[in-house]
């Protein structure tokens, strides 16, 4: 998980190593052995870290941070936005493959709207994808 820069990933590795860390040196038997267990961990650790956090890529990864958390907030405020306004909707959400059509409606993020509609007929049938953006993909389906 570290390797792949996800953020997520990295504070999974943290916890995980800070847990097994703490159960190394909470653990029973001769205190010297316990110590030299975690000594070994932490080196473990660092051998495997330093290499991945001295990378440019991951600096700015982690540097990214707070504008993403930003973005994802604003797009997580959005999709709560565009949901009908009734309690069944606040139980069970808006329907199985509802959201492309009520994004497409609804969603006040302008650059973001899209559209997928099917192209050609039975065999020879795909989805194209179109982004509000320059960027365009067709795919099969």
């Amino acid at each position: 998980m570290v390797a792949t820069v996800s953020r997520g990933g990295l504070a999974a590795f943290v916890v995980t190593c800070g847990l097994a860390l703490l159960a190394t040196l909470a653990g029973r038997g001769r205190r010297l052995l316990r110590l030299g267990q975690a000594a070994l961990l932490v080196g473990l650790i660092l051998a495997v870290a330093l290499p991945l956090l001295q990378g440019r890529y991951v600096q700015e990864r982690l540097e990214k941070s707070g504008s993403d958390l930003a973005v994802r907030q604003a797009h997580w405020t959005d999709a709560l936005a565009m949901r009908d306004d009734n309690l069944l909707t606040a139980l069970v959400g808006m329907g199985i493959g509802k959201f492309p059509v009520t994004h497409y409606w609804r969603s006040r993020e302008e650059a973001s709207r899209t559209s997928n509609p099917f192209v050609g007929r039975h065999a020879g049938q795909f989805r194209s994808c179109a982004s509000g953006r320059a960027a365009r993909c067709m795919s099969n389906r």
